[in-house]
């Protein structure tokens, strides 16, 4: 019995190839993402021409070099105003409002929205579970309609000061080198201003070990 190792190089390659291609060369497309419409503005500028194609009556589209498989997810986590957090005397009535660091108190599980259609799910994340606000752009979507859902989505405040932290998760497949590439992108929303973000970029190969007798 033999297990045969290969491939490593071109997962390497392959996940530096679509990093390059959603974040740029040297990157400053996410670093340059500090308030949230700059995160609307990156995933309907930036991300989804990369995930979505013009056209899916092409059959060939499918056959691209690199092609979403399932859904493009994105994953709000969300605290309460004013728990959490301290206004000084001083400053309330300047400042009528605080929003905590997730740190420092619990995410929330309250449904939001003016009519309250946002509504939590239970996430599993081994090994742990937490309630997040979820939303799906399936990727039969050309990109047209991808930005439409999109946009339909900011125009009801689905980010708002209470947004603690947004991951952005959808995985790739390169039929010519037969891997996927997991995509997870994170916008940390700090309670100082501003936005933390960071992205991971992991390869699996399913080739990777063959086992012949």
């Amino acid at each position: 019995m033999v297990l045969n190792s290969f491939a490593l190089g071109q997962s390497f390659a392959f996940s530096a190839k679509v990093r390059e291609e959603i974040l740029g060369e040297s990157e400053d497309l996410l670093a340059r993402v500090s308030t949230r419409e700059g995160v609307w503005k990156f995933m309907e500028e930036t991300l989804n021409p990369t995930v979505f194609p013009p056209d899916t009556a092409d059959p060939g589209y499918k056959m691209r070099k690199n092609t979403m498989i399932g859904a493009m997810r994105l994953q709000q986590t969300r605290i309460v105003k004013n728990v959490g957090c301290i206004i000084p005397t001083v400053y309330d009535r300047l400042i009528p409002s605080c929003y905590p660091d997730i740190s420092a108190t619990k995410p929330t599980a309250e449904s939001f929205g003016k009519e309250r259609q946002f509504v939590a799910e239970e996430v599993v994340q081994p090994p742990f579970t937490e309630f997040a606000y979820v939303y799906d752009l399936a990727s039969n979507n050309n990109i047209t309609r991808a930005n439409q859902l999109l946009n339909e989505l900011r125009g009801q405040d689905w980010l708002d000061l209470e947004t603690s932290k947004l991951v952005i998760r959808n995985t790739y497949y390169n039929p010519g080198v037969d891997m996927f590439c997991s995509v997870s992108i994170t916008f940390a929303f700090l309670s100082s201003g501003g936005i933390d973000a960071t992205a991971i970029f992991r390869v699996l190969d399913p080739q990777r070990h063959l086992l012949s007798v």
